[in-house]
């Protein structure tokens, strides 16, 4: 009589700067994570002692078949109030699209969930208006594919790290009962993005335009350097303690966060409690806690054991130990959130 084997499940995300990745007993949940680990983004030689520490019994030249979460410059994560009868018409999505997210369609792989539950968008419920439209364009999504094989990464499945991220976050708040919502952050450095999440999913989504470099010009200046490229390179190693300054670096990203904090307050009557931020390096910490501040806000520490255990994920000792309250995690708990896998033949 013959058994059917009990794969493995790996699970990475590549998180901005770092790459983390988790080895659990299946694919499947109930299951226990065995091993975490992480390393630079970009860095070839150790993301290959990644992938042989998460599935060291590989044969050579095999393939790691994993469940993948990516966060593409071109990616597209909004909540919009759309006429749900009409998104069958191809005229008003082409408008929507076009218009208010100001993208071609036919260049972009995209998907239209519900807001209040992640769920995909079903015409039958008509009472919906609050629509999340994620997505990325095709030439990323074909060279990020292209870049996982390169690396040995069979992707079993490839998914945006953002919203991976945030339905941990939204099931999290569910999970604990909070009743105000979470601010949760993603600073770039160009532009940054902000979302409120709550027990209703995922509320408001907005772009705004200060990042990291428009605080160049302020180190630049308060440092006495030569030049913009020199500022911008000392910012961006992490090798300065910048806490000191944070108050005036974070200013202007401070009162964009709080113009969205205001309006969510004045057409809701709730106000945000707690901040999450996401993609910033160790080093960077000061920007985050300089933001909790500014903001009068609490920075979110995820409590993981209660939750992941009621969704049948158990991390061994020494993961809970690796791992803590750190949110940096939150992609790699959402990837295992995200549903079930096949286990199959297919898997290396």
């Amino acid at each position: 009589m013959f058994r059917s084997r009990q794969l493995p499940g790996i699970f990475l995300d590549y998180g901005g700067e770092t790459v983390r990745g988790a080895r659990t007993s299946s694919f499947t949940a109930p299951f226990t994570v065995e091993e975490v680990g992480e390393c630079p983004a970009g860095d070839r030689v150790a993301l290959a002692h990644l992938l042989q520490r998460l599935s060291a019994r590989r044969a050579v030249g095999r393939r790691v078949h994993a469940r993948v979460a990516i966060r593409p410059e071109g990616q597209l994560v909004q909540v919009l109030t759309a006429e749900p009868k009409r998104l069958l018409e191809p005229e008003y999505f082409a408008t929507l699209c076009s218009g208010q997210l100001q993208i071609d369609p036919e260049k972009y792989l995209l998907s239209v969930l519900q807001a209040e539950d992640g769920q995909s968008f079903d015409p039958g419920r008509m009472g919906e208006r609050e629509l999340f439209f994620c997505g990325l364009p095709l030439a990323e999504r074909e060279a990020a594919q292209g870049s996982l094989v390169d690396q040995d990464i069979y992707p079993e499945s490839l998914e945006l790290g953002t919203v991976a991220t945030l339905g941990a976050v939204a099931d999290h708040v569910r999970h604990c009962g909070f009743t105000t919502p979470v601010l949760v952050l993603e600073v770039g450095g160009t532009s940054s993005h902000a979302y409120v999440v709550s027990r209703g999913g995922v509320t408001h989504t907005r772009p705004l335009s200060s990042g990291l470099d428009a605080m160049v010009p302020l180190v630049q200046r308060n440092l006495g350097l030569k030049d913009f490229a020199a500022a911008k390179k000392l910012l961006y190693a992490n090798a300065f303690d910048f806490s000191a300054m944070g108050p005036e670096l974070t200013l202007g990203l401070a009162r964009e966060v709080h113009a969205l904090i205001s309006h969510l307050e004045v057409r809701t009557g709730r106000s945000v409690r707690q901040l999450l931020n996401l993609r910033l390096p160790p080093k960077m910490g000061w920007l985050g806690l300089a933001l909790a501040r500014e903001l009068g806000l609490e920075p979110l520490a995820p409590a993981i054991d209660n939750w992941l255990a009621a969704r049948g994920i158990t991390p061994a000792a020494a993961v809970r130990v690796a791992v803590g309250s750190d949110p940096g995690w939150l992609g790699v708990w959402g990837l295992m959130l995200r549903g079930e896998v096949q286990d199959a033949e297919q898997a290396a």
